[in-house]
């Protein structure tokens, strides 16, 4: 896809298609931040001081993932829901 049809099909629905990622983003980064405390903090008593950077990499890890799931899968039911031919 060239630029100019992606800009073409955002014409008008740009700021719509940025304020809805903006506000899911912030929506899973509140809930994953609540999570990643919620686990992290008995993990952390459990394993111990020495533990705590293997902890925290991995929940970082898995943040990291699930931003990146949300945002494609966000991206693509923008995309199609853009690209939809109306039914005539």
């Amino acid at each position: 896809m060239d630029p100019s049809s992606a800009l073409a099909i955002t014409r008008g629905n740009g700021w719509v298609s940025f304020l809805l990622l903006f506000l899911v983003m912030l929506v899973a980064f509140v809930v994953l931040s609540v999570a990643s405390l919620a686990i992290k903090l008995p993990l952390v008593l459990v394993v111990g001081p020495e533990g705590i950077p293997l902890v925290t990499h991995a929940l970082g890890a898995f943040s990291n993932m699930v931003f990146s799931v949300i945002t494609v899968a966000l991206s693509v039911a923008i995309y199609r829901q853009l690209t939809a031919q109306p039914n005539i």
